[in-house]
């Protein structure tokens, strides 16, 4: 099984950007009932992941701010003119905050490894021994 990650811009809207893609063309939109039709299966599922994938987005930026506060609040006056700080500064914090959610992903099965080829791993790989490591660490440590 080779896993396959996406690498082209992309930004999830919601039903309310239709026509975004005029602007945007790597906008990924919810498709939307016409008027006396059905959506069909592939659509519905479409719009499930796409919905799924737009709520864990949105559930990093709160866990974000929920860890830094320096993220989601006011900047002082003096620095608000410096974007520089700020962007190291958000950097920093969504870096780190990546790093904390390799212990505690935001959905269940979102781990590290579940990116890569698993049917390759053996047991001396760095992925499979990061694996055992959280799952030991999770079981003695509740956050």
């Amino acid at each position: 099984m080779n896993a396959e990650i996406e690498t082209e811009p992309c930004l999830l809207a919601d039903s309310g950007y239709q026509g975004i893609n005029d602007i945007i063309p790597w906008a990924k939109i919810p498709f939307k009932r016409q008027r006396n039709t059905e959506l069909t299966d592939d659509q519905k599922e479409y719009n499930r992941k796409l919905s799924s994938n737009r709520i864990i987005v949105e559930n990093y930026f709160s866990r974000l701010k929920q860890y830094w506060r320096v993220i989601g609040g006011k900047w002082p006056l003096k620095i608000k003119g410096d974007l520089t700080f700020y962007h190291h500064t958000f950097a920093m914090c969504a870096g780190l905050t990546n790093k904390l959610l390799c212990r505690r992903p935001l959905r269940r099965g979102a781990e590290r490894w579940d990116l890569l080829d698993l049917d390759s791993m053996d047991e001396n790989s760095e992925a499979y021994n990061y694996q055992e490591s959280v799952s030991e660490d999770d079981s003695e440590n509740s956050y």
